[in-house]
């Protein structure tokens, strides 16, 4: 499958569970992945995921193997996870303010 529509696999994936927090914020980190291509997205999803004590759903195993066959091959950076840090902390922060 190409980069563009995991997301949507993944809702689907969801079903109902889709509107609960966890699951709102790994569509959030797939959707920053297939627009910016950075790694660290998905890192995070595969992250909090199992930090949660829940397994990956198929869709976001894929993605993870994916991702990390094009890190293998060189394909894909492994820098950048400070930046997806940051912005996440930032994302938080905005949607506490309001």
């Amino acid at each position: 499958m190409s980069e563009e529509g995991y997301s949507q696999i993944l809702m689907q994936e969801f079903g109902k569970a889709a509107e609960s927090d966890l699951c709102m914020a790994l569509l959030r980190y797939v959707t920053r992945w297939e627009e910016t291509k950075n790694p660290h997205w998905i890192d995070l999803a595969a992250i909090i995921t199992t930090s949660a004590g829940l397994p990956l759903a198929p869709c976001l195993q894929e993605i993870v193997a994916h991702v990390a066959r094009r890190r293998l091959n060189g394909q894909a950076s492994a820098s950048g996870g400070a930046t997806v840090i940051e912005e996440e902390i930032r994302n938080i922060a905005l949607a506490s303010m309001a």
